[in-house]
């Protein structure tokens, strides 16, 4: 990282819109994000490399042409204003949502059919069908007990609706909202808050980011901002890792709900609202 020319005067704003790009894709509370604020304009000029570097692979851009300013050439700064454009590339998704296309490419990566994924999908996400919230952030639900268990129970005394030992269903405030008890938490410990909530169509938690194919939590954090697809991916990767696959193949409902949706499986229905969803997308196909 040598050579880069001298920063432009407006640089805290190039750090700004920089801020906003991680956060939509890593959610507003990453470290990072943070960092950038903090740094106003002061002289950084290796370290905005370095986070130039890593929002350019989160958005699949190409490398930053030599000598050139870190955040140029896809954030553009307007004179007299105080907005700025944010350019991203076309290699980014034009839509969130999932396609049939992709249901496809699950069937046979996983190698379950097409009415199989679209059953557990009908029944393990419900009514609501979507994995996004409308500010585009994942739908999540942050759970205080795992939050608790992953910080030893440090912080129960001090914040009583972040952390506990049991799980206690008046502590969700549902919506857009679990996104700001996320932030509060991860003011405690970033990893720790995004491992104890529960993200996309599949509610997959964060502490299994590992187990659904991912090297960190922010690998998976990041998987869930960018499309349902990477939803599903997770939720099935989880599936397959607790050997559901044999029995979704069997059609045995029963084993699926009872690992997937716990012990009170049968209180809900579950392994009847399976074989019932099932039957109908397989009459379907």
């Amino acid at each position: 990282m040598t050579n880069i020319p001298n920063p432009p005067k407006e640089l805290a704003r190039y750090r700004q819109e920089a801020a906003k790009l991680i956060a939509n894709k890593l959610g507003p509370d990453h470290e990072l994000v943070a960092t950038l604020h903090r740094w106003g304009n002061e002289p950084a000029p290796i370290s905005d490399a370095k986070v130039d570097d890593f929002i350019r692979s989160l958005y699949n851009m190409p490398p930053r042409p030599a000598n050139a300013y870190p955040y140029t050439g896809y954030i553009v700064l307007q004179p007299n204003n105080t907005n700025a454009v944010v350019t991203t590339p076309s290699t980014d998704k034009p839509s969130k949502r999932i396609t049939q296309n992709q249901i496809v490419e699950l069937s046979k990566e996983f190698g379950i059919s097409v009415a199989a994924i679209k059953a557990i999908i009908e029944v393990e996400v419900g009514p609501r069908q979507t994995g996004f919230l409308p500010s585009g952030r994942p739908v999540v639900l942050f759970e205080a007990h795992w939050f608790g268990y992953l910080t030893n129970y440090r912080f129960n005394n001090s914040h009583p609706t972040l952390s506990t030992r049991n799980w206690n269903r008046k502590l969700y405030l549902g919506g857009e909202r679990e996104w700001d008890r996320i932030g509060a938490a991860a003011k405690l410990d970033w990893s720790a808050a995004h491992q104890a909530a529960s993200y996309g169509l599949g509610q997959i938690l964060g502490v299994n980011y590992k187990i659904t194919g991912f090297n960190t939590i922010q690998d998976f954090v990041k998987a869930q901002f960018e499309s349902e697809y990477n939803q599903l991916r997770t939720m099935f990767n989880f599936i397959k890792n607790k050997g559901l696959i044999p029995a979704i193949n069997k059609e045995d409902w029963t084993i699926v709900a009872r690992v997937y949706n716990g012990p009170g499986f049968a209180k809900n229905n579950y392994h009847i609202k399976l074989a019932q969803a099932y039957a109908k997308h397989k009459l379907a196909s």
